[in-house]
């Protein structure tokens, strides 16, 4: 009996010794036992779960989804409208007569098709990202992003 004891002791004073780290979180060391300490890490593991249940990292998600896809609006906008009012014009130029531009100029400035490919990825991305964000609750958008991940490593 009496060694069970001191091994229950001894148990305690190297519970106490790992917790001196988390003193912070927890009661002094000196007025806790083994049960107070795991009943102290139950109570925190509960609030932690109630926490995720209550869906209170929802908010920062969806933040974030809203952020990515206002960033690729402007981005998609802006390839729209270097297509639309830069490379078509100067395409239009090219096969004109008395023309300004010579052809293989736009082609190295643009890369040929390059800019329409990637203003189409963009604007499939939005897409799918917009009809996402419309779910609720908060949805999740990792499996776009990664379906998307073999076209958009021409950005590499």
């Amino acid at each position: 009996m009496a060694e069970a004891k001191v091994s229950s002791n001894a148990r305690r004073r190297m519970l106490m010794n790992r917790t001196r780290a988390n003193a912070h979180v927890l009661p002094t060391p000196e007025r806790i036992s083994a049960a107070e300490v795991l009943q102290s890490f139950i109570r925190r593991a509960n609030a932690l779960k109630e926490h995720a249940q209550r869906g209170t990292m929802l908010p920062v998600r969806q933040r974030i989804i809203e952020e990515l896809i206002t960033t690729e609006r402007s981005y998609a906008a802006g390839l729209t409208s270097l297509v639309e009012d830069i490379i078509v014009p100067l395409r239009a130029l090219v096969d004109s007569p008395g023309h300004v531009v010579e052809s293989s100029v736009v082609s190295k400035l643009f890369a040929n098709t390059a800019v329409e490919m990637i203003q189409q990825i963009s604007t499939q991305l939005l897409a799918d990202l917009t009809k996402r964000a419309a779910e609720r609750p908060v949805p999740r958008i990792g499996d776009i992003l990664f379906n998307m991940s073999k076209v958009l490593n021409m950005y590499t």
